[in-house]
């Protein structure tokens, strides 16, 4: 899936007309890349389905889904942009892959919701400390491997989370 492109504040994808209608993104197998702003203010959108092809998500693609509320990444996912889920204010839940290599800055920026996380990594992600912005994180359940948690409970921009072990 290519990059699209923020052009004097707008935005250029081939839906953009139709975002407001979009409900459900269901991404075929083969696709490895989700493009820069691929769905950029789809408001309505509530389901993605993302196959174990991709294995990166580019800046901006969900920025501004309003209405989606959880996001499971398939463990091909190894890179996530700057800005992805940024203004997603209904997000609660997130499930990251095991082989998460990077998070971009303001990844989850104002997901003001967010009560779940999961991470299966065993190795914290290193991370800016504007990726969960927002985020009331002793709030946040941060469910990793048992022998991580003090790895965690160490690492910047995870250490403030309700780190558990599953």
């Amino acid at each position: 899936m290519p990059d699209y492109i923020a052009l004097e504040g707008d935005i250029y994808t081939p839906w953009i007309n139709a975002s407001e209608t979009i409900h459900t993104i269901v991404i075929k197998e083969g696709v490895t890349t989700i493009g820069d702003f691929a769905f950029y203010a789809c408001r309505n959108l509530t389901s993605i389905t993302i196959p174990n092809s991709v294995t990166s998500i580019g800046s901006n693609a969900f920025w501004g889904c309003t209405s989606l509320s959880s996001v499971t990444f398939p463990n091909s996912v190894t890179s996530i942009g700057d800005a992805v889920f940024l203004n997603c204010p209904n997000l609660t839940e997130i499930n990251f892959p095991r082989n998460l290599k990077t998070i971009g800055g303001c990844t989850f920026f104002g997901c003001t919701k967010l009560t779940s996380i999961t991470n299966p990594n065993p190795v914290p992600v290193a991370i800016k400390l504007d990726v969960f912005h927002g985020v009331n994180k002793s709030a946040c359940t941060l469910e990793v491997p048992a022998n991580a948690v003090s790895a965690y409970k160490n690492a910047e921009g995870w250490k403030e989370f309700d780190i558990v072990g599953i």
